[in-house]
């Protein structure tokens, strides 16, 4: 399970929490296009900030 940790960043919308933290998503490298996939889905570690949605327009 990640873990995502609250970090203010001043800069960003005059300073709001956004969280952040490395997360698991299926590596879609070996895909091809096809409809349909048998082979076991590979993963890989990616860096996620989620920033509050109420501030997206600001």
């Amino acid at each position: 399970m990640p873990t995502l940790e609250p970090h203010f960043e001043p800069d960003l919308f005059d300073g709001v929490v956004v969280l952040v933290g490395d997360v698991l998503v299926e590596d879609l490298g070996a895909w091809q296009g096809k409809l349909y996939r048998t082979d076991t889905p590979t993963w890989q570690t990616t860096p996620l900030k989620a920033v509050p949605y109420c501030v997206w327009d600001a």
